[in-house]
């Protein structure tokens, strides 16, 4: 089985059982009986078991007065290059950290497993266990929303990409593209007789490709002025880092059976904010509510679920670099 598959295997495990502790009602006594378990599966003979235990009331308590940008360990726990329990990793992979340390970070954002991951000042990355931090309220109360215009797909143009219902592809990128170009894409559409910003964009990218084929939106934006790349191994860490960079992210999500894309436009500490240009998803289901699908806000759970699905490298998302030869600092050759 491959390695990585066999980790987050092991990894959900652990949460289960992390989860089952907290619940039960004499926690103590299951602590003992799982304790034997829980180190078979992690692999474990001796030493602390850092990742999954129980957090006494207490710690998960303590008050404290952090600064702004500041976190706090409250017990002997480890920074990591990877957000798995910390006996996975080998000696140069991971950082301890004494209880009471704290560090000052430019961002602490969600990944997964109840893992944050962090920049510090002087750009390093890497992840902590959120359990065993304390987050100041500054960062924890982060929020990010981007005043990208909405467009709906449902009544696009049929001349270039046929029915609107198969352009989802092509409005989540004109979305992006109008909001970068500060409205100019949508003010050039209406110069030129067109109803709305996608019209205009719809035809520059009928001369590269389908709607649906990925690669053709490159030289179309490129048309535009915007630089960009598309990737199919992004990951949560890259989607926030675009929308900290004041970049929308057109993504491809597992919607329907033919799947589906929408705009990544925001985030705060439960999730991340997007222009569905299909309208309101009903949950999890493939059903829609014919209406707006503006800031439409949808959990790190549900990202996990139909974003990066296929591995937390898995996310498949268009990367938007440079705005007529200025750097927009979302990242590069992911």
């Amino acid at each position: 089985m491959d390695q990585d598959i066999l980790a987050y295997q092991r990894d959900r495990a652990l949460d289960w059982l992390r989860n089952e502790i907290k619940a039960s009602s004499e926690p103590d006594e299951l602590d003992q009986h799982l304790d034997a378990l829980i180190r078979r599966i992690a692999g474990l003979q001796n030493g602390r078991l850092y990742g999954f235990v129980r957090l006494p009331e207490a710690q998960q308590r303590e008050p404290s007065s952090l600064e702004p940008a500041q976190i706090k360990a409250l017990r002997e726990t480890y920074i990591k290059l990877k957000p798995v329990a910390s006996n996975y990793l080998y000696d140069q992979e991971k950082v301890l950290v004494p209880s009471g340390t704290r560090i000052t970070v430019e961002h602490a954002n969600h990944d997964k497993h109840q893992h944050l991951w962090i920049q510090l000042p002087n750009q390093r990355q890497g992840f902590i266990y959120a359990p065993h931090w304390e987050v100041s309220e500054v960062l924890r109360n982060q929020e990010i929303k981007l005043a990208v215009p909405y467009y709906s797909q449902r009544d696009n143009w049929e001349k270039f990409h046929g029915p609107g219902g198969r352009q989802c592809n092509l409005t989540a990128h004109c979305m992006a593209a109008d909001y970068l170009l500060k409205g100019d894409l949508g003010r050039r559409a209406k110069e030129k007789g067109y109803q709305e910003a996608e019209d205009l964009y719809g035809e520059i990218l009928y001369r590269y490709g389908d709607t649906t084929n990925p690669q053709a939106h490159t030289p179309a934006l490129k048309d535009l002025g915007i630089e960009s790349y598309f990737s199919y191994t992004g990951s949560i860490k890259d989607l926030i880092l675009c929308l900290d960079h004041d970049v929308p992210v057109p993504m491809g999500v597992a919607y329907k059976a033919s799947g589906h894309y929408v705009c990544a436009v925001g985030h705060k500490a439960e999730g991340v904010y997007i222009h569905d240009p299909f309208g309101i998803r009903m949950g999890m289901t493939d059903n829609y509510e014919n209406s707006s699908g503006e800031y439409d806000f949808v959990t790190w759970e549900w990202l996990e679920a139909k974003w990066v699905d296929q591995g937390s490298e898995a996310g498949w998302m268009r990367v938007m670099t440079a705005v007529n030869g200025t750097s927009t600092g979302a990242p590069t050759g992911l």
